[in-house]
């Protein structure tokens, strides 16, 4: 930082550069917080540390704006008018890179026992998760792998990552979300279920957090018109390019 003198910094967190914007801060940069788009409903404890401090703040709904009424907001989430790929009668179950998420998997499982899931199923189950009997299961897959599932299954169960998630919906997947909750001792706070209360308010995705409401969830799926949607930066990019022209030193 005292080599290179930043005129600004970029950051969405997490709280261990905070002690570096401070520095950087202290040297004359200009700073600009991006909350994170694990975020929608509330600001992340980073956001709220780092704010004071921030030249500039970007947010991608309202409802955070009310947190930092002088941020701009942005919204990434972009619906696709385009035709889905030729689907397998496939359902893909994925908990996400390297952490198990047992309790997803388990009403996966239940569910096709029960004959509420007629469709193959291959699951991806995180390093030491539980690897169901009777279906082509795995661990860990690398990404070309998963996005081959992705591409071929009908249906996708997921866990509320902001990357799982996203990544089925532009393979135009019949999307549903199971929350890690912080309460089962599942994640470190409850933002899963923020993520995947917004992308179902805009009719993205069904949740599930319970055996029964998978069940459901898969009947809705079924029976409704499969969304395509992504991630498009583009508008925010270009605004950045502007704010930087203006802070460059």
């Amino acid at each position: 930082m005292w080599r290179h003198r930043p005129d600004i910094i970029i950051s969405t967190g997490a709280g261990t550069v905070f002690f570096l914007i401070l520095w950087a801060k202290l040297l004359g940069a200009k700073f600009i917080l991006i909350e994170t788009f694990a975020r929608f409903d509330s600001p992340s404890i980073f956001a709220r540390m780092a704010a004071p401090f921030a030249d500039y703040i970007i947010v991608q709904s309202a409802a955070l704006a009310k947190a930092f009424p002088r941020a701009a907001i942005f919204d990434p989430l972009e619906v696709l008018d385009r035709c889905r790929p030729d689907k397998k009668k496939l359902l893909f179950a994925t908990v996400g890179v390297t952490l198990p998420f047992d309790r997803m998997i388990e009403m996966v499982a239940k569910a096709k026992e029960d004959g509420d899931i007629s469709e193959e199923v291959v699951f991806q189950t995180g390093i030491g998760g539980l690897l169901p009997q009777g279906s082509e299961s795995y661990e860990t897959l690398p990404f070309d792998r998963v996005t081959s599932y992705l591409r071929e299954a009908d249906i996708v169960i997921c866990h509320g990552g902001t990357g799982s998630v996203i990544t089925a919906l532009r393979e135009g997947c019949r999307t549903i979300v199971v929350p890690r909750m912080a309460e089962r001792g599942e994640h470190y706070d409850d933002h899963q279920t923020e993520i995947t209360r917004a992308f179902a308010a805009r009719g993205l995705v069904i949740p599930a957090n319970s055996p029964e409401e998978l069940v459901s969830a898969l009947r809705s799926s079924r029976s409704r018109k499969p969304v395509s949607a992504t991630t498009n930066p583009a508008r925010l990019i270009e605004h950045l390019k502007t704010v930087l022209s203006q802070h460059a030193r």
